[in-house]
């Protein structure tokens, strides 16, 4: 039985082994067809995951030269560059007037769709197309080799269709939420434009009942302290006590990046160590678009980070709660970091100059509602996060199991 091509979880009413096959045995790769004179594109950046994210609408007279994919319904679009990405789409859609890019492989399967589909998600079957490619920077797969790999697939076309549609439903669940979290997100953003006051303004726009006094301007220097980072590369250690806060550490939603980097304690690191409830800010942005420069973490816990180079440490006076700026810099006020920052592909800030810089904030009690509001949201946010890597561990799992 251990010989047998059978996968490890099954449907109880099948019993034949599986076979191995080609994908061109199972399906037409980029079939040829004509282009309407009006599309919706579809390129690389259009898919995310298994979801179809945007599209656009061109003219076949001015449309780029890699729309030529003309989708039909139930053709799989497999990318080709970039591969582990894993950026595919199931294109199960009506509308006749869908064109991807030449950077997918349009794959027509004879079987079904549903389960090729994802029989091409598999991690053994990105390894198998990644052997395949050429180029480094841009891994790329050509249609010959892709249409000769083979893979294991059930002769009984129930199965097929039981094994597609239970992976289908699972897809559908993890996009629903992934729309749930990002309409969280989206939420937050809503709240950060109107619960902080806009450029030239001393009110926001939408305020806790019993608050009506102006906001005060302030310098970020005349309510808090700071200290600077320094390198300690030569310190990190697995056996390090403590966690690494540096320019990988910030994420784009304000929270950490575990790097799995550690430090020692000793004299230098000792001295960087961050406090419960204080803040620390990245310098530097490795793009030019500064997606990360300016942000800060929050720290909840006594000596658990510490920081190397090019991180700040904010210290919040007694007045000032931590949370509301963490959520202020992060929001409003980083917009003015950006502002200043310096360099080409690569931009920094000084803190010397960012601690300079204008802040709103109101009375100390509105502060500590505002604060308490959003680590709330960031609360609900991180709960749904959590609920969605279950969903896709999940997912992966099934994979790995209920496929040879």
């Amino acid at each position: 039985m251990k010989n047998k091509k059978i996968p490890e979880l099954r449907y109880k009413m099948f019993k034949s082994e599986w076979t191995k096959q080609k994908i061109s045995d199972v399906a037409i790769i980029n079939p040829t067809s004509k282009l309407p004179d009006k599309f919706e594109y579809v390129d690389l950046e259009s898919v995310s995951g298994t979801r179809l994210l945007k599209h656009r609408t061109e003219y076949l007279a001015s449309a780029p030269s890699r729309a030529q994919r003309y989708a039909k319904k139930g053709d799989i679009f497999y990318q080709t560059v970039r591969p582990y990405q894993k950026n595919n789409y199931l294109f199960d859609r009506l509308d006749r007037n869908f064109v991807f890019s030449t950077g997918y492989a349009q794959i027509r399967s004879h079987i079904d769709n549903k389960l090729l589909f994802f029989a091409l998600q598999r991690e053994s079957f990105v390894a198998d197309v990644l052997n395949n490619c050429t180029g480094t920077s841009y891994p790329a797969i050509n249609t010959k080799d892709l249409s000769n790999i083979r893979l294991y697939i059930p002769n009984n076309r129930e199965e097929q269709q039981k094994i597609g549609e239970f992976f289908k439903q699972l897809d559908d669940r993890i996009a629903l939420q992934q729309r749930h979290v990002e309409q969280l997100k989206q939420s937050k953003q809503g709240f950060l434009q109107k619960m902080f006051p806009k450029d030239g303004e001393s009110v926001p726009e939408v305020r806790f009942d019993g608050f009506s006094e102006k906001w005060v301007n302030q310098k970020l220097k005349d309510i808090s302290s700071h200290r600077g980072g320094t390198a300690i590369e030569k310190y990190f250690s697995d056996e390090g006590e403590y966690k690494v806060i540096s320019i990988g550490s910030y994420k784009l939603d304000g929270t950490y990046k575990d790097q799995n980097i550690r430090a020692l304690s000793n004299s230098i690191t000792d001295q960087r160590v961050v406090k419960k409830n204080e803040l620390t800010m990245v310098l530097n942005d490795k793009t030019s678009t500064g997606e990360i420069i300016g942000r800060v973490l929050h720290v909840e816990t006594d000596n658990e980070f510490v920081i190397n180079q090019r991180t700040e440490i904010i210290s919040v006076n007694e007045n000032v709660d931590s949370k509301f700026i963490y959520h202020n810099i992060n929001g409003p006020f980083r917009k003015k970091i950006k502002s200043i920052a310096q360099g080409g592909t690569q931009i920094y800030v000084n803190f010397s100059a960012v601690e300079k810089l204008d802040i709103y904030i109101p009375c100390q009690k509105e502060q500590q509602k505002i604060g308490e509001f959003f680590k709330q949201l960031d609360d609900l946010i991180a709960k749904n996060e959590r609920e969605l890597e279950l969903l896709q561990e999940t997912k992966k799992g099934f994979l790995q199991k209920m496929f040879v």
